[in-house]
């Protein structure tokens, strides 16, 4: 029995050709903002753990500075994967910039005792103690 014009059933069905492919494209839009998204948050996490990096290599090669001097900085920059773009000294204690990356960071350390050379210990190597020194008549 043919459906009349006017019933409900008819109503329901889209006109042929009209509505096709819709969802393929409204699919293909959401993946490409999905897509988008993620490389935003990748590109986020990238320079949050960059700076979370340059701050530890500027921490130690802020420590380093205070302890030994700018060559020492500069190696213990390199040895946590940055580089050392900036050292300051001033009076006991040091300021040093780090680049790791797309971040920098800066850090400042200040040297707190007395620097003495330790009785027997290798030429060259000065050590940190608090006061008195091992060689100092106590």
């Amino acid at each position: 029995m043919p459906v009349p014009p006017c019933s409900p059933r008819s109503r329901r069905r889209p006109p042929p050709g009209r509505q096709r492919g819709q969802s393929t494209v409204v699919v293909a839009v959401a993946l490409v903002l999905a897509a988008v998204v993620l490389l935003a948050v990748v590109a986020a996490g990238s320079v949050v753990v960059d700076g979370a990096r340059a701050r530890t290599a500027a921490d130690a090669a802020a420590l380093a500075g205070a302890a030994e001097g700018e060559a020492a900085a500069a190696r213990q920059a390199a040895a946590n994967g940055g580089r050392m773009v900036a050292y300051r000294a001033e009076g006991a204690g040091v300021t040093v910039t780090v680049a790791l990356g797309r971040a920098r960071a800066t850090a400042r350390a200040v040297r707190d005792g007395t620097w003495c050379r330790s009785e027997g210990s290798r030429p060259g190597v000065i050590s940190y103690t608090e006061p008195p020194c091992p060689s100092t008549p106590g």
